[in-house]
Formats: structure tokens, sequence, C-alpha cells
């Protein structure tokens, strides 16, 4: 099933009669809803037991009723429309909310209030499915208050909710028939044609970045643990379980979108800020955003460690209010894992349909995807996530362009934080058998019974066949667990990574780790960055392309940075951290996004080429700024736009000189030195991220080392020994003497056409062993020959040793029969 070419994800949330949005009788929402559509059907569907949808339940609610607010894991209803009947085959989506899920609320006087809701508190309704018997279906579905959700079929696509909070009679319709209010766009923007001294821009050009790959880690499985932030105006709309159910349904939207490009979506927090909003929120999108990030910067370096601020890999505000113009939502670009990884999204429709895809495109924005044009392909029929204007389609999809983004995003670094695999326990959630998650409980989970192609796995009871330790990972081989020291995720030659090894116990590949920010790298001219060595050369030449490199530092001082727009240029000190400046590259920017691109040559011979999204751009998500992490002087880096001083290393800069420091605080020792502190001999790496040997390859090798230069050589000295004495003795002995002739007898005789040896004196006569005879053969005489006859051996030769002489007997011994 090609999944990716499918109508995947849509779903409209109509909220319940309690939320101040619907103030009013059944009649009048019905009504409400009714007038916004053009054709539609009324239908009652059913919950059913099995996907025959013979046996039928007696209402819709999935919920347990031994166990108030559990709901099933597995569940089907049936609805008829257009003389066809639908069978929905779902199953709660168990990703969407970890086990340690919490909110919290910031009340006006100062106070914030933690809930940590049990399983049965947070009445998880939010489920994931198809249409049996039609392949390529997808449907995603909420059945808190009955079924809202969406139908995408291969040629056609429905939506379906309550007539009326409550009712039994649902409205099934196509998006086609439904008046939406005026769609938005993407704040950040694609600022038309202009060019000034460069030729106006010939279309949207293919990203083609020269950034060092920091790893080829694009097919490992991903986790993004979600932060939302709900700001005054939308806790205002909603009540709090209201506002809790909206989100949740929201981020399975999200989570649908993401997994078709491998990234599963967790939301982890809801921040709620009830009475007062944290942050001055205006009607700019841009300044919300920098406002928005820069709150989040302070509470990364303020939180306690256990934090969800430090946890979290990303940070979505839903602002209840709007913005200027017909901006919906803007993101900073290329900054997921970073602390300004985030967006700020207008919650601007009914439907929260709508501001999933808003936030999904901001999220987007943050993996370092741009704007689709017309040469990005999608799925038929489908619009583009990343289309700049938002589209009143439901069928939405990621474009060939999208997804070569963020595979080179991935390789650059930018997603290290969600190559870390989430411990089972923290999953929601009692285990699922059969959905592809690890759980608690389980060894394995190859999905179900008829999707499992994995040998050492039972599909049915999740548990290893007998003998296997393992079924999948990169730490898994034949169903055992790969050698301790066995690389699993390689650096790539990146100075500023490091790389992972199997620990022999597990088969993932431990958490990502990189060399802390601001480790020096590039003869000591540069600083790592997530992983990445930034230069301001290597980010002209994703701009500028192949041959780009940073401008002359007169360019920086014609630069003024928007914190010193009045400073002298003698006195500024945040140039290296403003605007990038470059020189050299292609003619035109090579970043896929139609841009402001600025060219100015001074004193006759120093290029500066600048690019900008706006001509007062100073968000971050402006890629003509300098990125922060880049060095601009001895010890210091830039942050958010200014040249701040190098943060202290969290642990020994040097690591008593057999290491470097890791992004999380500890040392990574060279091969031979053990951690923490590689202080004593060991097996190299850190705590973080496997051995570079183990104990058992050191042994093993130890034992081969004993046999191939001791053992060995002594086995192969006493051997060489006694065949060289049996050689000195053969050729030392005299011939036997030569025996009388003897009558024929009733024995086998001997003839050969060998030459006669020579004469030696007879070797010495031994006893053979008790369970032969010794007895003297007798020859007849040797039939004639033109050849001289050869002589009957006088004595049985020699036989003790039980491996045979190199030289080959002349006469074969017989033994004369009885």
């Amino acid at each position: 099933m090609e999944l990716l070419k499918l109508v995947f994800i849509c779903f409209v949330l109509v909220e319940n009669s309690n939320a101040s949005f619907f103030v009013g009788s059944s009649s009048s929402f019905a009504s409400t809803l009714l007038t916004r559509l053009k054709q539609y059907t009324i239908v009652i569907p059913h919950q059913a037991e099995d996907k025959h949808a013979r046996l039928k339940k007696r209402d819709l609610s999935t919920e347990l009723h031994v166990v108030p607010g559990i709901h099933s894991k597995q569940t089907y209803f049936s609805f008829k429309f257009e003389n066809q009947t639908y069978i929905l085959e779902l199953k709660l989506n168990e990703e969407l909310l970890p086990k340690d899920f919490s909110t919290s609320i910031h009340t006006d006087d100062g106070q914030v209030i933690m809930d940590k809701p049990n399983l049965q508190e947070r009445n998880h309704c939010y489920y994931q499915g198809h249409v049996v018997n039609m392949e390529g279906s997808h449907v995603i579905m909420s059945t808190c208050d009955g079924l809202r959700g969406c139908i995408a079929l291969s040629d056609d696509f429905l939506l379906i909710e309550p007539l009326s909070p409550h009712s039994t009679q649902h409205v099934v319709y196509r998006p086609k028939d439904q008046t939406l209010n005026e769609v938005g766009t993407c704040g950040n923007q694609d600022m038309g044609h202009a060019v000034v001294n460069v030729d106006s821009f010939a279309g949207m050009l293919r990203q083609n970045e020269q950034h060092r790959q920091k790893r080829e880690a694009t097919t490992e499985k991903k986790f993004l643990e979600l932060l939302i932030v709900a700001d005054k105006a939308q806790a205002a709309k909603y009540s709090r379980v209201d506002l809790d159910n909206r989100i949740k349904e929201l981020v399975n939207y999200i989570n649908g979108f993401y997994k078709k490009l491998k990234i599963h979506v967790v939301l982890s927090h809801i921040e709620v800020w009830k009475t007062q909003d944290k942050i001055p929120l205006k009607t700019n999108a841009q300044e919300v955003l920098n406002e928005f990030l820069s709150y989040r910067q302070r509470k990364i370096s303020s939180e306690p460690p256990n934090s969800y601020w430090k946890y979290t890999d990303n940070a979505q505000l839903l602002y209840g209010g709007s913005f200027e113009g017909s901006t919906i939502g803007m993101a900073s670009v290329k900054t997921m894992c970073t602390s300004r990884s985030g967006g700020v999204n207008q919650d601007h429709q009914t439907n929260v349909f709508y501001t999933a895809t808003t936030l999904a495109h901001e999220m987007g924005h943050n993996f370092g995807m741009h704007h689709d044009s017309a040469s990005c392909v999608c799925p038929p029929g489908a619009q583009c996530l990343m289309a700049s204007s938002s589209g009143s389609s439901f069928k939405k999809d990621w474009s060939s362009c999208s997804k070569e983004y963020l595979a080179q995003s991935i390789t650059e670094g930018l997603g290290n934080c969600l190559l870390n695999v989430p411990d089972p326990s923290r999953l929601y959630g009692g285990p699922k058998c059969g959905n592809d998650i690890i759980e608690m409980g389980e060894d394995c989970d190859c999905g179900g019974v008829d999707e499992c192609l994995s040998q050492c796995c039972n599909a049915t009871t999740c548990k290893l066949i007998s003998g296997a330790s393992c079924d999948t990972g990169p730490c898994c081989f034949g169903c055992q667990y790969s050698p301790a020291g066995q690389i699993c995720r390689d650096t790539n030659n990146n100075i500023c990574d490091l790389a992972e090894y199997c620990t022999g116990t597990s088969a993932n590949c431990p958490g990502n780790v990189y060399r802390q920010n601001g480790s020096p790298c590039n003869g000591n001219q540069a600083a790592c960055a997530q992983g990445v060595c930034l230069t301001h050369d290597l980010q002209c030449q994703g701009i500028w392309g192949e041959g780009a490199v940073s401008g002359n530092d007169i360019c920086y001082s014609f630069s003024r940075p928007p914190s010193e727009c009045f400073t002298p240029p003698s006195l500024r000190t945040n140039s290296k951290c403003g605007k990038l400046q470059c020189s050299g590259g292609a003619d035109r920017p090579i970043v896929a996004r139609d841009r402001y691109a600025f060219k100015n040559t001074i004193d006759r011979k120093y290029e500066c080429k600048t690019i900008s999204s706006d001509d007062n751009a100073t968000d971050v998500s402006d890629p003509g700024l300098v990125r922060d992490g880049t060095r601009c002087g001895d010890g210091k880096i830039c942050n958010d736009g200014k040249c701040d001083d190098l943060p202290p290393m969290a642990c020994d800069a040097t690591c008593n000189g057999h290491g470097v420091c890791n992004n999380l605080g500890n040392c990574h020792c060279n091969r031979g030195w053990a951690p923490p502190f590689c202080s004593s001999e060991g097996n190299g790496g850190s705590v973080n991220s496997g051995p570079i040997t183990s104990n058992t390859m050191d042994t093993q090798t130890i034992l081969m080392l004993v046999m191939f230069l001791v053992v060995f050589p002594i086995v192969v000295s006493i051997l060489l020994g006694k065949n060289t004495d049996r050689i000195m003795e053969k050729r030392s002995a005299p011939p036997p003497p030569l025996p009388p002739p003897v009558q024929p007898q009733a024995t086998t005789t001997l003839a050969s056409n060998h030459p006669q040896p020579p004469r030696h004196p007879p070797p010495p006569a031994i006893t053979k062993p008790s369970n032969q005879s010794a007895v003297r053969p007798n020859f007849p005489p040797p039939p004639p020959t033109t050849k001289p006859p050869l002589p009957p051996v006088g004595q049985p030769p020699p036989t003790v040793s039980k491996k045979p002489t190199p030289e080959k007997p002349i006469f074969k011994p017989l033994v004369a029969n009885k």
C-alpha cells in the first residue's frame, strides 16, 4: 500500500455545547452546521463488535463501563452513505500521550497548578485506522462525544460529525460542499522577486546546501516530544476539559501527518496561561514569535533538569487572537532540537483540522522545510502542507521538496534530539501487542499477525522466539545482540559528532550525542553547534552555493545588527552575528524561496551579498541571519543576534587529556580510557554512547594471541623436531642384509619397478602393538625383469609415530596369512 500517495489526514472538530464558542440549543447548533453545507447526508452510525458489523453495541461510546475514563483499544463503527456500507476499524492512538503527560495552569497570583492526570482522568478517545475492504483508506477519529473525524479514500474524502452534541444523528459530507471562513497565509513570507544589483529570481530553485553531513540517520525511527502553550485568549474560549480535548485532538492530527515521514509526535505537556499572558502579545506575528522563543530560552536555562521545558524538543504557541493581515502562523527556520525550536499559530477556524495543518506547517519550518513551489510534486488531488497559503482543501500531504529538505536537515544534525528512543514506561497506557511499539512487558512488537515479517518475534504474543535475544534494531543481527563496541551510528568524519556503539545488551543504538556546543573545530577557527562545525563560510555556501565564502570583515563593519542600529561601526561587537555577508558562489541564491537579494561592492573590490525575507526582518525565520552557535571571536559565539561569551564547559574541557565533553555534560573518552572521567584505562566512549571496545572482545583477542604466538609455535616446533629426528635416523641407518632365497609360499607377492634404494644399515627392530602379530614376511623370488630385483625387507620398519614421516616408504610390510 503506497500510503504516501494516499489522501491522508483530515478532521473536523465541532466543539462541545458547553464551550463558549457554541452557546445555544442543539437545534441552533445543527442549524449553524447545516447552513455551512451545500450538500450532506444524515446517517446513524453503530458501534460493532467486529469487522463484519454483525453484532452491534448499544451506543457509540468507546469508554469501558467497568473502568470509567478508559477507552477500548480497538473498535469498529459502521454506517451507510450513498447506498454503501462503511465499516471503520479503529485503534487507539497510543503514541499520542506519554505516560508522564501533564498540564500546568498559570494563575494571576503567580501560582502554577500542576496536573498529572492518571489514565482514567485523561479520557483518551483518539483513534486512527482504516475502512474495511477499502485498500489505501485512512481514518482519523475522535469518539469523545459521538464520531468526529475524516475518512480518506483513494478516490474520495468524507467528513463526519454529530448533528448536535450527544446526538445519534451524524452529518456526512465532502469538504468541497462546505463554506469556510477566509483562509490565511504563513508569516514566513516569500517576498516577491525584488532584487538589488542581482537579476530577478527565475522561480524557486531546489536547495543544494553544501553543509557537512552529520550522519546518515534518515532511516532511524524518530520521536518528537511536543509542548503546547495556550495563551489567555485561547483559554478563555473553552472550558478546562474542552481545551485539553481540543489540543489532544489537534496533536492526533499532527502525529498522523508526521508518521508519514517516520516521525512520531508525542504530546508531552500543555501549559495554559489562564489569567495572564507570560509574554507581551501583540498582533505582529514576527514580534510574538521572537517573544515566545525568548521565553522558551529563559525557561530552558532557568528550569530544573526534570522540567518539561528541558526535555521537550519543540514548543508551539496557540494564539487566541488575530495576527495582522492574513498571517496565521510563523516559525523559526531550521532550529529543531535547539532552544529556539518553536512557532506561533493562530487558532483561526472552528474546525481544529485547520489549526493542525497550520501547526504542522510551522513545525515543518523548524525542520528546515521551505514553502513549496510549482516544481514540487504532491500526491494526486492533495494540497501540499508546505504551501504558503493554507487553502480550503482537506487533502493534505508532504511534497517531494519537503521530504528532500527534511532528509538534508537530518543529515546536518537537525534531528539529533529525535533519535533518542523513549523509555517504554513513558508511553501512554498499557501494552498493546500488534501496534509496532515495544511497550512494558513486551519483548518485541512486529505489528499485526497479517503484517509481521519478523523471523525473531511471535506476532501473537509479542515475545521472542526460542533462542532469540532481539528482533529489530541497529544492534540486532540474526535475532542476537550485536557485540559491544560495534559501531551503530557513525560520524561520517564530522569532527563535531561522536559515534555511538552497541552495548551488547540492547538492540537499540544508544541515544545520539555530539560534542558540546562551543567546542573548537576547523583548526580552532569555528565552533561546534548541534553536532555541526558551523562557520560563516558554510552558511554562505548554503545560500549561494559552492564556492561562496564569508565576506570580508569590512562588509560586516558596514552591517548594522538590530541591537546596534545607532552604534558607531568602530564600537559594534555583534556585527558577525547579524546579517550574513557573503562573496562568490552563484549569481542567485540557491535557497528554494524567493527573497530580496542585495549586492554591494565596497572600495571596488570587496563583494558583499546578503538576502532577506523582509526589508525589516529581525526574527530568526530570516535565513539571511547568522545562525546561533557560530563563532564570532575568541571564546565567543553568536546567541540570538549577539556575540556572547562561550558558556563554561559542563565537564573538564580536556577530560584529563583523554577525551572531550559531549552535549550532555559527560566526557567521551578516547579508545583505551574509561568513562566517566577518562582518568584510568578502559573501553573508551562515554556513559551515553556505549563502549568503543568491550571486555569480551579484549579477552577473545588475548586468547587468540596466546594461541597463535605461544601454543601454535610450540606445537609446530615439536612436530618439526620429531620429523627431523626421523629423517636423520633414516639417513644414518645401514641398509638391511640380503636374506637367503626362500621357497614360494601361499602368500601375497609384491613387485615393483622402483629403482633399488641405497644401502643403509637396517633399522632397529621394534615391537608391534599387542593387537597385531609381529610376523616376518617371506617374499618369493622376483619375476624376470630388465632391472635388478629389489631385495625383500629384512625387518619391519618402525611404526611408533602416529604422524607419517614426510618421506614416502618404498615397501609396505605385509603380514603373512596364518
